[in-house]
């Protein structure tokens, strides 16, 4: 019953925490406490976009919430298809030139 109340839930441990192994290590900790453990000692700053995502949010295949895409993502996107237009323009403009020099 125990395994079933915590399937898929995301954890951290040490890397020495092998069950049988002696002296390992006991750290463990859940991921959602763990990252409010982390944001509470300041270790580490969350954006707050991030902040808002709710628990019934969709989620990918690794289990992270998916969040819309950001302002960078969206200007990446498109100089990808600037630039893409800009190397299919050069290369129609080559082709037209060599058809030119050898017609």
């Amino acid at each position: 019953m125990r395994e079933k109340v915590n399937y898929g839930r995301g954890y951290i441990k040490c890397p020495r925490n092998i069950p049988g192994m002696p002296g390992r290590c006991p750290f463990y900790w859940w991921q959602k406490a763990y990252l409010a453990e982390l944001v509470e000692k300041l270790l580490i700053v969350i954006h707050p976009a991030i902040l808002e995502v709710e628990d019934d949010a969709p989620r990918n295949d690794a289990g992270a919430a998916i969040v819309g895409r950001n302002i960078l993502d969206e200007k990446v996107d498109k100089l990808i298809r600037i630039v893409q237009l800009s190397v299919v323009m050069i290369v129609a403009m080559f082709a037209m030139g060599v058809m030119y020099v050898f017609k």
